[in-house]
């Protein structure tokens, strides 16, 4: 678990993204290569995890679409290196739960708590650190995007902060976001690891309030009402099934919410311009722009583009002069939307799939409520936070590989309850203490 761990942190600090020197590009490749090699050849345990079929269907709509990647400078050494340490991460996942099954029953927490919290720990400690002693991003395009607002309702004025090993503002928010869910969660529901979780959610709200994403800072704390209320229920509450709605209709919930909270001066520090509550930082134009590519319908919709679909299609040149400041980039910035995503590039299908996909992790939510009701709850807190986050954000496929990772790693341990709950052994799974 522990070698997992490591050898994931190095992975996601996505060193193809910064650096040309191929033997630092091959580091997180040749240590998920050798600890795979170690599990196989250390696999003493006859019991299986094998991930169903809709998750590999949805691996191969995902090496498609990369395949197919439109992104004027990529190359095919660049997509195979990618796709070898996503596929490796996930089949190296999968064979270190096989290696621990003896355990798992009784350590689940601390499977999880080595295998996804510790790794975004330390990636989000490095790059502190690394901003601490003056490290910067190589992608700098970004960096003079303003001074840090929420901040600066408090007195505190600094410009924002593109942490060194971050890809950009938005994308490194959700997974920062996503461990300030889980750190806030462990510290009011578990009672092991309390120090790593205290110190974890400090790092990730500081790491959030410099970088000025309000979304990824709000939402983990919106949710807790929503933690308290379900907690107390004896099964899974039926609103749950809803959660792949927000996706699909979240743009325009959004938009009439902010039709109201414009009228709310208290919340006008939320906002980075005068229009911003109006038009939802400008992103009322890009869906706008977005739906009019799919209004008439056209065969390539059914498979989509592929990556960044929404270059191929021409739809980003008509909102590429919103993005002034990221000069020659401007025409390949996303539809900020994880519904327009999933439709530029995967198509009609892929958006099918992935709703079916959250369907499948939902019913085993709702299968196992009741044997193991913090971990399922957990769950559905990943699902609903992936759902609203992705109303404003790309939250799918290589615009954030770090979620894409994950969201793929938290079905995967999802199923694995399944996997062990079919064997003919009465099993009483514990919750999930993985953090402190």
């Amino acid at each position: 678990m522990k070698k997992f761990g490591i050898a994931f942190s190095l992975t996601l600090l996505g060193f193809e993204s910064f650096t040309n020197n191929i033997v630092i590009k091959l580091i997180p490749l040749l240590l998920l290569v050798l600890l795979l090699l170690y599990n196989i050849f250390n696999q003493k345990n006859k019991r299986r995890i094998t991930p169903p079929p809709y998750i590999y269907i949805l691996l191969c709509i995902i090496i498609m679409g990369t395949i197919r990647n439109n992104h004027p400078n990529s190359s095919i050494t660049h997509e195979i290196y990618r796709l070898s340490c996503f596929l490796l991460v996930i089949i190296t996942f999968i064979q270190t739960i096989n290696t621990t099954t003896i355990k798992l029953e009784n350590d689940l927490h601390k499977l999880f708590y080595w295998t996804i919290y510790i790794p975004i720990f330390i990636l989000i400690l490095i790059n502190i650190l690394g901003h601490l002693i003056g490290l910067t991003s190589i992608r700098d395009m970004e960096v003079n995007l303003g001074e840090a607002l929420i901040l600066s309702e408090f007195g505190i004025h600094v410009d924002r902060v593109l942490f060194p090993f971050a890809i950009g503002f938005n994308s490194y928010s959700i997974i920062v976001g996503i461990f300030l869910l889980l750190s806030i969660y462990s510290l009011l529901f578990y009672n092991r690891y309390k120090l790593i979780t205290i110190i974890g959610f400090a790092l990730s709200t500081a790491t959030l309030l410099l970088i000025d994403t309000r979304s990824a800072l709000l939402y983990p704390f919106i949710l807790l009402p929503v933690v308290f209320y379900i907690r107390k229920k004896p099964k899974m509450p039926s609103f749950i099934w809803a959660t792949p709605l927000i996706m699909i209709f979240g743009s325009a919930l959004l938009m009439t919410i902010l039709t109201f909270a414009v009228k709310i001066p208290e919340l006008a520090f939320l906002g980075r311009s005068s229009t911003d509550f109006e038009t939802g930082n400008s992103r009322s134009f890009i869906w706008l722009i977005s739906s009019l590519e799919f209004i008439s319908f056209k065969p390539i919709h059914l498979i989509g583009y592929g990556e960044y679909g929404h270059y191929k299609s021409g739809a980003s040149l008509e909102w590429s002069n919103i993005f002034g400041q990221w000069g020659d980039s401007s025409d390949l910035i996303t539809p900020h939307s994880v519904f327009y995503s999933i439709l530029f590039d995967y198509g009609y299908i892929g958006l099918l799939l992935i709703i079916i996909f959250q369907y499948k992790i939902i019913s085993l939510i709702s299968k196992y409520w009741k044997s193991s009701t913090t971990t399922s709850i957990l769950l559905a807190l990943i699902l609903f936070y992936w759902n609203l986050i992705g109303v404003t954000e790309a939250a799918f496929g290589f615009y954030t590989p770090n979620i894409l990772i994950l969201l793929i790693l938290f079905s995967i341990f999802a199923h694995s309850q399944d996997s062990l709950n079919s064997n003919h052994k009465e099993i009483t799974l514990p919750s999930i203490k993985y953090s402190a």
